[in-house]
């Protein structure tokens, strides 16, 4: 099952310690490692680790619903080490982290909080599968399952409405304020070519891109997953060919179309209403987007990749965004679960790595 999807991050991002990359010091305590038996699935799952190097699974042993329990089991373990480190215990609400993102008054004067979840069109070119309409399940199937223990936060949440290709979900969080997800996405079908010939499917992508755009304006929290289109991204249309029916990356590079029109649409916005974090899960969006990212959000957090991200490595970066803001978490222990939830087992050096960051 090929899972590799294409998305990166632009180099010279800084971490809050004024380093290159990531931030990834050391919070409060030592991080502990998993115990060995944590769950029966894990020795599966390691035996089917990737290298960077490796874009296909070896011998899947576990869906992708697998892969997203593992990871919100290991997050809960994560959420139990780290109270033992911090102010917080089960039932009590942390007062906000070190991190300003913490202390906007866009998130204190208001009733309901806003995170959309863009997924761009998610083509496996040259193959014609096209993937984006089944990452949606899956989400919800995380977000709406039932909270297993007091450390377990990307769970109970309740569909508050959904449509063809999207839906918003809920869920009262802190004291007294409401989570509004919103996820959405632009295929038709999980074939390419059947989409191609489809009338409707330039209107929804049409929709699903004006849906994006317009939350620039609405969100604290804005997604994207899916293709860098080699620095012509995020694209939620079918890709451009060329003459040997693959992806044309050389005429997205060139016309730069939809990051252009994310840079107009965000210039148009007050600085203050731009969101907090803005996040593009896609291969290597720090090298292709920072640069021009930090240009129109220069107070806010950028999640971005470094290199190609893998399909579970999505996953990874929302729910640890999702947990860590259920918690009030500081990036730096942000960056520590994504660490944590490595389950890609990317290594550099012999050092295991996560290729995707939150950067300032």
């Amino acid at each position: 099952m090929l899972l590799g999807l294409c998305l990166s991050l632009p180099a010279g991002a800084l971490g809050q310690n004024g380093n290159s990359g990531p931030l990834n010091s050391k919070v409060g305590c030592e991080p502990k490692s998993l115990p060995t038996d944590f769950f029966e699935d894990f020795k599966k799952e390691q035996k089917n680790s990737w290298t960077e190097n490796v874009q296909i699974l070896r011998q899947q042993e576990l869906t992708q619903a697998s892969l997203v329990s593992i990871i919100e089991k290991i997050l809960a373990f994560q959420n139990s080490q780290w109270s033992t480190c911090s102010s917080y215990s089960p039932g009590q609400t942390r007062e906000p982290g070190p991190h300003r993102i913490f202390h906007d008054s866009r998130l204190s004067s208001v009733d309901t909080l806003k995170m959309t979840i863009a997924v761009g069109y998610y083509d496996q070119r040259p193959l014609l599968e096209v993937r984006d309409n089944l990452i949606i399940p899956l989400f919800v199937n995380q977000l709406t399952s039932q909270c297993q223990d007091e450390f377990s936060m990307n769970c109970g949440f309740e569909v508050q409405s959904s449509g063809f290709n999207d839906v918003y979900l809920q869920k009262r969080i802190w004291e007294d304020q409401t989570l509004q997800v919103h996820i959405v996405n632009p295929s038709l079908s999980t074939n390419d070519n059947v989409n191609r010939v489809n009338r409707d499917q330039q209107i929804f992508s049409q929709d699903t891109q004006k849906k994006y755009l317009d939350s620039f304006a609405d969100s604290q929290f804005v997604f994207y997953l899916g293709h860098s289109r080699n620095g012509g991204g995020p694209d939620f249309f079918p890709p451009i060919l060329n003459a040997s029916e693959h992806t044309n990356y050389k005429e997205y590079r060139q016309k730069r179309t939809q990051i252009n029109e994310v840079i107009q649409t965000l210039e148009k916005i007050p600085l203050q209403n731009r969101p907090l974090v803005f996040g593009m899960s896609s291969c290597s969006s720090r090298s292709h987007f920072q640069k021009r990212l930090k240009t129109v959000l220069p107070s806010s957090v950028l999640m971005l990749t470094k290199e190609t991200v893998y399909e579970v490595e999505n996953f990874e970066s929302v729910l640890v965004f999702l947990n860590g803001l259920q918690l009030r978490k500081s990036i730096d222990e942000m960056n520590q679960d994504l660490q944590s939830v490595n389950i890609a087992h990317r290594k550099r050096n012999n050092q295991e790595m996560s290729t995707v960051g939150f950067y300032e």
